[in-house]
């Protein structure tokens, strides 16, 4: 597994962890039920723990709240917007929990190529990322999941 690019997720990690903050692994197409490649990573420093951001193409929903809170606040860290494949994405960072390498399914392939997105795009993603990792660890409440419990489960030790 490596960082900065786009993964599937076992259902063995949402069996296990249910939390219904989890971003589902699947969802329906035209009546299909299909696979979500909608997980970026970026590997936790000095750990085997990577965190995985869900990806949503829901972009006026997800604009609408981004600009909501900059108005707000005068930013907003919780949400980020790239290209993947060509198409505007947004970027959920409220929603990155921890995951371990057993938990990963397969990486996203595209043509026979991993899925990325561009360099200066995704140091601005993970740079963001980490940042609200930070507040989070400084009693701030960012994320949606309960990634201390879920942090703890598969490390045995303490997120914050």
């Amino acid at each position: 597994m490596e960082a900065g690019k786009f993964y599937f997720i076992k259902n063995a990690y949402f069996t296990r962890f249910t939390d219904r903050h989890l971003m589902s692994n699947s969802e329906t197409i035209e009546g299909i039920t299909t696979n979500r490649p909608s997980f970026y990573s970026f590997q936790d420093i000095n750990t085997d723990i990577y965190w995985l951001i869900p990806i949503s193409s829901k972009i006026i929903k997800y604009q609408t709240i981004y600009d909501s809170f900059v108005t707000k606040h005068g930013r907003c860290d919780k949400i980020f917007f790239a290209d993947v494949l060509g198409h505007k994405k947004a970027f959920l960072i409220q929603n990155m929990f921890p995951v371990t390498i057993e938990y990963i399914d397969n990486e996203y392939i595209n043509n026979n190529t991993p899925v990325r997105i561009q360099g200066d795009k995704e140091s601005k993603l993970i740079s963001q990322a980490k940042l609200v990792l930070q507040l989070h660890k400084q009693g701030k409440p960012v994320t949606w999941p309960n990634i201390n419990h879920i942090y703890k489960e598969l490390t045995g030790n303490d997120l914050i």
